[in-house]
């Protein structure tokens, strides 16, 4: 037996051998990298850093000062050590379900937001509500109204193939059709849609990629006349909100005078997704009408997220978020794996505070076509104060037509810790309309504009977008107010997952997990 092994392993050996003959040479595999938003408040600091511990700058975020990247392992907990810097995972985006059987209750949705008197079909005119989601389809319901920004998520076009963005753009702004069964319009079907499409057919994105959206958002807001953001989008972090990148960005927005409404997630009591659980911004949460219009009986949907930020209970508000019926893509993702949510040819239905969400930014578009000269916190106030009580909530109902009749009240300007320090540290004093000479709520809920006629010219951006920068030496020269009121005018959307959070599938429901994966 002894002799058998010299043999044995000889015949091994040069098996081997044969083996790397005709294998090649043996190439080592690359190292392992972390996707990463790095924030410094300065884009040429945040990227030297990242190249200075041999990371790679893969997009530049200069709304919040900071690059998205990929690092070794190490070189992101050393970067995490640094102090002045903010390092988060630059996580995955995928949709998620709340669920879309339910029976359909097509009245209720605007019956429960209570519109005003006078509501109609030009409702929302000239207002624009930008939409960062998955695109929005060609139908009638919007024809002449959806402007295309750009197309971040690769396809190129603009077009939504998976399905989760069209059906809010119909819960903002559908109008009625010819052959329209169903009869389903929108909150403010006067209003016009901006859409920044950041996910393709897939309904994958990225934080960076969200990021990113905003920031063109807040530096063409002038262009396209966008008062309102929706997004209907959520993410756990370990971060706090302080430190998230997402609050920082949708803070930029706000402070550049546009209203953001915000989901609350769908992961159910004691939860709260960013960006809906910064301080700053309109969360909504979903209400269940429980089939009837009255609000009397309304109910929190099980699933939707609620519970304490700091000191504040959030969401601010609800809205119907239980089996809500809007537009159909036909062939899209969510139009193929789930007929049963079909309603005809041009309705689908769905559960969740991403249809809660945009109903209230319908909703807030309305207010800022009726109070033009509102400031974000003035919106926002007037819908909180105003809301109808909800058993066992913290949040109330809301009632439109109670907000375009509310008093103004000085409580609705907030103060809150800022997460957004790109204004070199000057809204640790509050937004610019508390500090700035800004008008009273009851003069900018009336009728005095509290931005001035150079706002297309004063920017807190230079005028080269491809290089904006939110400190430039243009600082100095950009105001939000002049001493003329009388000439100020407006210029005529855990760790290592994130959810935009809608009443469809996860795909990995139907296609299987992806790392770090996890539904609701």
């Amino acid at each position: 037996m002894r002799r058998t092994y010299p043999t044995l392993l000889l015949a091994t050996v040069s098996l081997f051998a044969m083996v790397l003959a005709t294998a090649g040479p043996v190439v080592a595999a690359d190292p392992p990298t972390e996707a990463v938003v790095v924030r410094s408040g300065n884009v040429d600091t945040a990227a030297a850093l990242v190249m200075a511990h041999g990371g790679q700058v893969t997009g530049e975020l200069p709304l919040i000062g900071a690059v998205s990247a990929e690092l070794a392992p190490q070189a992101v907990v050393a970067l995490r050590s640094l102090p002045d810097l903010e390092v988060a995972p630059d996580v995955e985006i995928r949709f998620a379900s709340a669920g879309v059987a339910a029976p359909p209750a097509p009245a209720l949705q605007r019956q429960a937001m209570n519109l005003p008197e006078g509501w109609g079909l030009e409702s929302g005119a000239g207002v624009g509500v930008a939409l960062v989601d998955t695109g929005v389809a060609a139908v009638p319901q919007l024809t002449g109204r959806v402007v295309h920004g750009p197309d971040l998520s690769g396809e190129g076009d603009g077009i939504d193939r998976y399905g989760h963005g069209t059906f809010m753009a119909g819960l903002i702004a559908a109008a009625p059709v010819d052959g329209d069964t169903v009869g389903v319009v929108g909150v403010a079907p006067g209003a016009h849609l901006v859409s920044v499409k950041v996910a393709g057919a897939d309904g994958v994105t990225s934080l960076s990629r969200i990021i990113e959206a905003i920031g063109w958002v807040v530096t063409n807001q002038d262009e396209h006349g966008i008062r309102v953001l929706n997004l209907s989008v959520a993410v756990t972090l370990p971060l706090s909100w302080q430190a998230d990148p997402l609050s920082a960005a949708v803070q930029a927005a706000w402070s550049s005078g546009i209203t953001v409404v915000a989901a609350s997630g769908n992961d159910g009591e004691g939860t709260v997704t960013s960006p809906g659980r910064d301080p700053w911004v309109l969360t909504v949460g979903a209400s269940d009408p429980n089939g009837t219009p009255e609000v009397v009986d309304d109910t929190v949907a099980d699933w939707s997220g609620r519970g304490r930020v700091g000191p504040s209970h959030k969401p601010d508000v609800l809205a119907p978020g239980v089996s809500t019926i809007s537009l159909r893509v036909p062939g899209s993702y969510v139009d193929g794996h789930h007929p049963e949510g079909r309603l005809g040819e041009h309705h689908f239905r769905g559960s969740g505070t991403s249809m809660s969400t945009a109903l209230v930014s319908g909703g807030v578009a309305l207010l800022a076509e009726l109070r033009p000269f509102a400031t974000p916190d003035d919106l926002k106030g007037a819908v909180v104060a105003t809301g109808h009580p909800i058993a066992d909530s913290t949040a109330p109902a809301v009632d439109l037509a109670a907000a375009d009749l509310a008093t103004p009240d000085a409580a609705w300007r907030q103060h809150h810790p800022i997460a957004f320090d790109g204004l070199d540290g000057r809204l640790s004093q509050g937004m610019p309309w508390n500090h700035l000479r800004a008008p009273s709520p009851e003069q900018a809920w009336t009728r005095a504009r509290w931005v001035d006629e150079g706002f297309a010219r004063a920017r807190w951006v230079e005028a080269n977008l491809a290089r904006a920068r939110w400190v430039d030496a243009n600082l100095a020269r950009a105001r939000w107010v002049e001493a003329d009121w009388s000439r100020a005018r407006w210029v005529t959307t855990e760790w290592a997952d994130l959810i935009i959070q809608g009443g469809f599938p996860d795909p990995a429901d139907i296609d299987g997990p992806r790392d770090g994966a996890q539904a609701p």
